[in-house]
């Protein structure tokens, strides 16, 4: 997960797929803020897509 193009989570995407993980993180975000999420799969893993939730709570 990337918060502003700095990569503030890195987490094995094997683990996502097989444990299906809650993440619970306290991110403050500002206006203007951009938070993106990807999946990188090595050469040999499967190419499937892979499933994203994510929530938040606003204060």
């Amino acid at each position: 997960m990337y918060k502003n193009a700095r990569q503030i989570v890195d987490i094995e995407s094997l683990a996502c797929t097989t444990g299906s993980p809650l993440l619970p993180m306290d991110l403050l975000l500002n206006v203007g803020d951009v938070v993106r999420a990807g999946c990188y799969n090595h050469e040999d893993a499967a190419t499937d897509a892979k499933q994203i939730t994510i929530g938040y709570e606003e204060l």
